[in-house]
Parts: C-alpha cells; sequence; structure tokens
C-alpha cells in the first residue's frame, strides 16, 4: 500500500523508479500483487514456501483432481499466466510439480511441461504421448487457476 502511495521503490526492493514507471506505479503495485498472492519467490528468492500461497493452493486442487479420476486415468492441463517453466532455476510450474511429487504423492513421471517440446509439432508428439500412455482417456477441466 505504502508503495501504490509513495512510488517510494525502495520498499520493494527495487532502485527508484524512472520517469515512466513513476507514470506506471500502480501497474508495477498490481503486477507485485499478483506475483505476491501466488508465491513470493515471484518476488525474491529471500523467501520461502508458505502454505497459504496460491500455489499450495494449486497443488491441493490438481491433487484432489488427480485423486478422485486417477481410475479413469484422468488428464488435467495446468496453465499460469505468472512464470515460465525453465529446467534448472526455480519457477512457479516446477514448484507445483515439486509440491505435487513430494506432498501429494503424485509420481512425477506423469507430469510433463509443454515447454520440453521444442518445436509445435514436437508438442503434438508429446500430447499424443500422453493419451497413449493414459489410454481411456478422460478430460478432467482444470479447476485450478493459478492466476494472480
Amino acid at each position: 500500500m505504502e508503495f501504490a502511495k509513495t512510488g517510494n521503490a525502495e520498499l520493494l526492493g527495487r532502485p527508484p523508479l524512472s520517469e515512466s514507471e513513476e507514470k506506471a506505479k500502480m501497474l508495477i503495485a498490481t503486477d507485485y500483487a499478483r506475483k505476491m498472492s501466488l508465491d513470493m519467490r515471484m518476488i525474491s528468492g529471500k523467501y520461502g514456501d508458505h502454505p497459504d500461497n496460491k500455489a499450495s493452493h494449486c497443488a491441493a486442487n490438481i491433487a484432489k483432481y488427480y485423486n478422485r479420476f486417477h481410475a479413469q486415468k484422468g488428464t488435467q492441463f495446468v496453465f499460469s499466466d505468472l512464470g515460465t517453466y525453465k529446467p534448472g532455476e526455480w519457477n512457479v510450474y516446477s514448484e507445483i510439480k515439486r509440491k505435487l511429487v513430494q506432498e501429494h504423492g503424485i509420481p512425477a513421471h506423469e507430469m510433463r511441461f509443454i515447454q520440453e517440446a521444442k518445436m509445435k509439432s514436437s508438442a503434438r508428439s508429446l500430447y499424443r504421448q500422453l493419451m497413449k500412455e493414459r489410454s481411456g482417456y478422460c478430460s478432467v477441466p482444470p479447476k485450478c487457476s493459478v492466476r494472480g
């Protein structure tokens, strides 16, 4: 709130705002709020995990649907409008996967990232492989949104 009032970027751990950023300080405040509600580590690596962030709730919802439709070999697609999967770097996609594996016992090999595909044809191949592995396809609508 204080940043939105004053524009003091140091409150956010940022250098002072440029002239153009000063005009967009409410957009900057909104962007930070969205990221903070998803996972504070989107702002800074100095923060740790929190069981009540949106990433944790999302993982719990995904696990609920996974368990509910596991016998039918259900498939879920999860999209985040914040962050991008990057191998070897902390990101919200990998964090949700970590939570699903470690906290909810879902096998890691059952989860894939579309970013693993290098081209559209690879993405189609990845999708076909998923459908083949999940024979008895049952589409589970993603009831979990990772939107900030």
